[in-house]
């Protein structure tokens, strides 16, 4: 019988946990249609792409630098900012169950932060679906305390172009911006190329709207404090970060209870200008065809028309000066429609 030594038992344990390690820093994927999340738990982050029909290849619908990590989610509790990222001590995993992928964040005793990816029906002109993104902390503390999110998103569509991002109000955002939701009526704020338009849907009947949204370069952005330096119309430019677009979506503070859990839910969806062009160019053929078939049935009844009339002159006396007077109308608004 063999026997195994306590360095063999340590090396076998350092494998199988080295094995664990790697599964749960493993990237998850969850598709729908044209759209795919990747979620990154050894960075803690996650990136949004849509399949390009034109290329026929996977590409992001913002910055996907570092498996996506220069995309980041805080979390502003008990007045300390928490990047959820990460860190020297903290532990985050993802699994994915069902038709979701749950990303978990363990950096504190006080609380622990969940993240859900997920897909819902959207629009049809935006590629049938949008990916929802539940946020959640749960209070583990023994006191109330405030807490709030915020996300900042590295946008990446259009940047080349110079056009960085506009609303559904505001045609274009060539320079820093803050955007007060409580206030403004901007619901929607893009990034897009020629190719595609990555959407936020701020105001979705199914998002937790932020309170407000900056854009701005993305270094002016980051940092220890909660809220940026704001300055209206600054440039997207600073240092060698040359026309960095990005946005810092923030949610309104609230007060956690002990053991309570608070929620925010981002929508995001995405335009695919190839896909609207040839779907463009199908309904256009569908009404092309139709309207062929329209034609043809009113040629039709023009004949049998013309039929009538020529039976009417053959023997004038089979009908009234009314009824001819009533065919020849007929012939001439059928031809009428033909031409119009």
């Amino acid at each position: 019988m063999r026997r195994f030594t306590k360095k063999s038992i340590l090396i076998f344990c350092i494998g199988i946990g080295m094995l664990v390690s790697a599964a749960a820093n493993e990237a998850l994927e969850l598709s729908s249609g044209f759209l795919k999340v990747m979620v990154y738990p050894k960075t803690g982050s996650f990136t949004l792409y849509r399949f390009d029909v034109c290329k026929k290849n996977y590409t992001p619908l913002y910055d996907s630098t570092r498996s996506g990590s220069v995309n980041v989610i805080s979390l502003h509790f008990n007045r300390t900012v928490y990047p959820l990222i990460k860190t020297i001590g903290s532990t985050i995993f993802a699994e994915k169950i069902d038709n979701r992928i749950v990303m978990t964040f363990q950096i504190s005793k006080d609380f622990k932060v969940t993240q859900t990816f997920y897909f819902i029906p959207g629009e049809k002109e935006l590629g049938g679906q949008y990916l929802k993104i539940d946020i959640s902390v749960h209070n583990l503390s023994e006191n109330s305390v405030f807490a709030a999110f915020k996300a900042l998103i590295d946008s990446s569509l259009g940047e080349n172009k110079k056009r960085f991002l506009y609303t559904d109000t505001k045609r274009d955002i060539t320079s820093e911006i803050l955007l007060r939701l409580d206030t403004e009526k901007d619901a929607t704020i893009v990034s897009s190329d020629v190719n595609a338009a990555c959407l936020f849907l701020l105001k979705h009947p199914q998002a937790i709207t932020p309170i407000n949204v900056y854009a701005a370069n993305r270094n002016r952005l980051t940092g220890h404090e909660w809220l940026p330096h704001y300055q209206q119309g600054r440039s997207f430019t600073k240092g060698n970060s040359v026309s960095d677009a990005a946005m810092l979506f923030i949610w309104k503070e609230k007060l956690l209870k002990k053991g309570s859990i608070m929620t925010v839910s981002m929508i995001v969806g995405c335009a695919d200008y190839c896909l609207l062009t040839a779907q463009r160019i199908r309904d256009s053929i569908t009404i092309a065809e139709t309207e062929s078939e329209r034609i043809k049935k009113n040629y039709d009844y023009i004949q049998k028309l013309l039929q009538k009339i020529e039976k009417v002159e053959e023997n004038p006396d089979i009908v009234s000066d009314e009824a001819i007077y009533d065919l020849t109308d007929q012939t001439d608004k059928a031809i009428k429609d033909i031409q119009e």
